[in-house]
């Protein structure tokens, strides 16, 4: 997706996340939403899973961590080693964003912007929105 020139190729889901989020869900024994989790504990017969009140633990047989690497290490009650130098060798960056409706300053492209937004300066019926990162 990385390239020295231009902007990269997009590609999305038809129906977005939701749509492949779901059709796994379907498959799995267990999804658990809308539960904040505070800390994953691995023991010999598989995993706990306490969760952001303390009180209530889920034991698994496995668990997949869907999220950022740096969140993903701050869950893990005992990372491994390996763990702690692939999920800590990320780094972010501040990229300082206005959110504006001045097309002059926008690509000239109809296409969208962004993933998952309509054409910036166009009528509209539903809200949309247009981010151009400051330099």
């Amino acid at each position: 997706m990385l390239s020295v020139k231009g902007s990269p190729t997009w590609r999305t889901v038809v129906g977005g996340s939701r749509t492949y989020v779901d059709k796994v869900a379907k498959e799995l024994s267990a999804v658990m939403t809308n539960t904040p989790v505070r800390a994953l504990h691995r023991h010999p017969a598989g995993i706990n899973i306490h969760d952001d009140a303390g009180a209530a633990v889920t034991r698994f047989d496995a668990a997949v961590v869907a999220t950022h690497p740096d969140q993903a290490l701050r869950l893990l009650a005992e990372p491994t080693r390996a763990e702690r130098v692939v999920l800590g060798a990320f780094s972010y960056s501040r990229n300082p964003t206005v959110l504006h409706t001045d097309t002059a300053v926008l690509p000239r492209s109809a296409r969208p912007r962004h993933p998952g937004t309509t054409a910036c300066g166009r009528a509209q019926r539903r809200p949309t929105a247009c981010w151009s990162a400051m330099t």
